[in-house]
């Protein structure tokens, strides 16, 4: 080859190269920008599920079914049996509790039915609900 045409070749190479080095720090930076995008909105967004903790219970409030439980602590362990139906006063001074912190009328009105009917749906098929 000429040695104008290997020059081109060279420059041509190069040219190349800057431009795949330059895509590669785009993607990376595209990718940590989206990572912090993820991560900003897990930050924000409300939890699945509310919890209370007490000295003899854990009350807990699963925004997606609407469904509330609460668990008795037994020598600082927690049972993982809902004990809501004997403890009606104690379910009802948690909820009031979590209310008034969240500042709603009601746990309800933070549920997104319209949202939350696929992961209703996924958590019946599996056996959870």
């Amino acid at each position: 080859m000429p040695p104008a045409a290997t020059q081109k070749h060279r420059t041509h190479l190069a040219l190349l190269i800057v431009v795949a080095a330059g895509l590669a720090a785009g993607g990376r930076l595209l990718a940590a920008s989206r990572h912090d995008d993820v991560a900003a909105a897990a930050a924000t967004a409300p939890p699945s599920v509310l919890t209370r903790e007490t000295a003899a219970f854990r009350y807990e409030y699963h925004l997606v079914t609407g469904r509330e439980s609460l668990f008795a602590k037994c020598d600082g362990t927690r049972r993982f049996v809902d004990v809501s139906g004997e403890n009606a006063a104690a379910v009802a001074a948690c909820r009031r509790a979590i209310q008034a912190e969240l500042g709603v009328g009601d746990l309800s009105d933070l549920r997104r039915p319209d949202e939350d009917r696929d992961a209703i749906a996924r958590l019946r098929a599996i056996g959870y609900l």
